[in-house]
């Protein structure tokens, strides 16, 4: 049996890539025909069937689900190792799948006469730069997951760890009294930058936090102080969902409540506490290794849908297609692509990426496990 840090389970790849897919679902269904778009703001835009708006809106609550998977994968692949592994097997996951689709993203845009800094864009993507430009807006939440993994490397720096459950306990309470200041209205709404909130973790280290307690859960049972601390994460997070989907459903014109999000996060949260007991069930009725291959495939899938998707849309409709169509066939696609970068291309420079750096720290490389879970 794996040991139990390195331990793959079913529920965690599935519910990743049903995350990813909500995220392709809200940009295609919903951001699509009523966000603008700085790279084809001279191209007419074609609004979708209502329908999708309805059932779309609030699939960005699959990032915020992406963050609680990294939370609970990171605890488990951090557990015993040293900084110099941890940080190597992060940047050896990370960079190579953000080269490949950065690449292709703009390729995509130039192909479709997309205006803006691409060059730019593109730089600030291929070095995962914290604060942009990128050449496509979700590179945003990189920087979010790469200060939670300096968090983790600086813990593992100053000792070798087996539990990151206080590092759990301190996201929760720095997240809950920034939500709460914000919260009470009594925070200038210039004091913070944004993005400053987001790289300090103040508005999502509380995602981060019920991963962690979740894996000790699934690793080691529930006990009381488990379950208090997850209901601590659950107060930042329930605010921040409400802020979300309160500002989502503005931008999007829609008159909507956050009770949709708050359903599918607790469903999402639900699935990950009970991953070892659906565990032998998934692992009876899918194939061996489709789940894996689903869950490495997330990472590729979320980094290309966007730019690169909506270019294809958009270009689909000025062809003449219809706009449901054009949607659905370009979904298929970055799919079937999203998969074929992570079976074929990612693996292949990741080996070289492992390679040259060890050749430059002259080090023998530390073994990247093919078996991890997958970050985003």
């Amino acid at each position: 049996m794996a040991a139990p840090g390195k331990r793959t389970l079913e529920t965690i790849d599935l519910l990743r890539l049903l995350s990813a897919l909500a995220v392709l679902a809200y940009h295609y269904g919903s951001a699509f025909g009523r966000l603008p778009d700085p790279h084809l703001a001279g191209w007419a835009r074609t609004p979708l069937p209502d329908g999708w708006l309805a059932l779309s809106w609030c699939g960005w609550i699959g990032v915020e689900l992406f963050f609680v998977i990294s939370g609970c994968v990171i605890a488990g692949s951090a557990r015993g190792t040293s900084a110099g592994v941890f940080v190597g097997r992060r940047a050896a996951r990370l960079f190579p799948a953000a080269w490949i689709c950065a690449s292709l993203s703009l390729a995509a845009l130039l192909l479709a006469g997309a205006q803006g800094p691409l060059l730019a864009e593109w730089l600030g993507a291929m070095a995962l730069s914290p604060v942009g430009p990128w050449i496509d807006g979700v590179y945003w939440t990189l920087g979010v997951e790469i200060a939670f993994y300096a968090l983790v490397a600086a813990l593992l720096a100053w000792r070798r760890v087996e539990s990151l459950e206080p590092l759990g306990f301190a996201l929760a309470g720095v997240s809950l009294a920034y939500w709460l200041v914000v919260a009470s209205g009594s925070l200038p709404a210039a004091w913070v930058w944004p993005r400053l909130a987001d790289l300090l973790l103040l508005t999502h280290g509380g995602f981060f936090a019920l991963g962690i307690f979740i894996r000790a859960a699934l690793d080691k049972g529930m006990t009381r102080r488990r379950l208090l601390a997850v209901a601590l994460c659950l107060v930042p997070v329930g605010i921040e969902i409400i802020a979300h989907a309160v500002r989502s459903a503005r931008e999007l014109g829609i008159a909507a409540t956050p009770l949709a999000p708050m359903a599918i996060f607790a469903l999402g949260v639900a699935a990950m506490l009970a991953a070892n007991r659906l565990q032998p069930l998934l692992a009876r009725r899918l194939r061996p290794g489709w789940a894996m291959a689903a869950g490495l495939a997330t990472y590729p899938l979320y980094l290309l849908h966007q730019a690169a998707g909506t270019a294809v849309i958009a270009g689909l409709v000025r062809a003449g297609m219809p706009a449901p169509f054009a949607a659905l066939l370009t979904g298929a696609a970055m799919l079937a692509l999203a998969l074929l970068i992570a079976a074929t291309a990612e693996p292949w420079l990741r080996a070289r990426l492992v390679r040259a750096g060890s050749a430059l720290l002259r080090f023998r490389p530390a073994p990247i496990f093919v078996r991890e879970h997958a970050e985003r």
